[in-house]
């Protein structure tokens, strides 16, 4: 019993492991779990690998929230498209591209509904968006839908049962509050800004 006491209190971490232990910890806190977009939302002075997410969000082409519920099997005709609006604080340095995924608020945390992909060409302040016909697992897409929407839109349907769909898998029932949130990523920009305004999504 003795001798288990002496070797535990004999028992130091060398220093060297507690620096780098300490030194990964502020890495990671300055960057973020998952690249450089990090967790601030202000790029240092004078950066030149930096920027700042200044607008973004998402409306309805048409003008209302509130997507037909036909009852019938969705069909890309049958459609809301909602219009993306991401702007940056300064010109891109450089291209780049970032996935921004269309997120449903459930019981148990956000949800993904969908995806598109965001593309800065060096110099603008607003993107280029691809949405795909299928993503995230989805097993269908609306018949009719192109394999891909470059139009600036992305689109949202009700299922034959009245459930909120993206390019993904269908939602969890036909009132959804949906936002947009940005993926991180580790490239050679640095992105701050994550989450758009979230917007209450009906079925009728």
């Amino acid at each position: 019993m003795n001798n288990k006491r002496s070797y535990q209190s004999n028992f130091r971490v060398p220093r060297s492991l507690s620096f780098i232990a300490c030194a990964s910890t502020a890495i990671l806190f300055l960057t973020g779990m998952t690249g450089r977009d990090g967790f601030f939302t202000q790029c240092l002075p004078n950066s030149t690998d930096c920027v700042v997410i200044s607008k973004l969000d998402f409306t309805p082409q048409d003008g209302s929230y509130e997507m037909k519920k036909t009852g019938r099997t969705l069909i890309y005709a049958n459609v809301e498209h909602f219009v993306v609006n991401i702007g940056l604080d300064r010109p891109a340095p450089r291209t780049f591209s970032r996935v921004f995924e269309i997120k449903e608020d459930r019981w148990n945390g956000w949800t993904t509904l969908g995806k598109f992909t965001a593309t800065f060409s060096k110099g603008s302040t607003t993107p280029d968006i691809s949405y795909l016909r299928k993503c995230c697992g989805a097993a269908f897409s609306p018949t009719g839908t192109p394999a891909t929407l470059t139009d600036g839109t992305f689109w949202m349907g009700c299922t034959k049962r009245g459930k909120v769909k993206a390019n993904g898998k269908k939602g969890n029932d036909g009132d959804a509050i949906i936002r947009l949130e940005k993926v991180n990523q580790w490239d050679a920009v640095a992105v701050k800004g994550k989450y758009s305004p979230k917007h209450f999504v009906q079925c009728q």
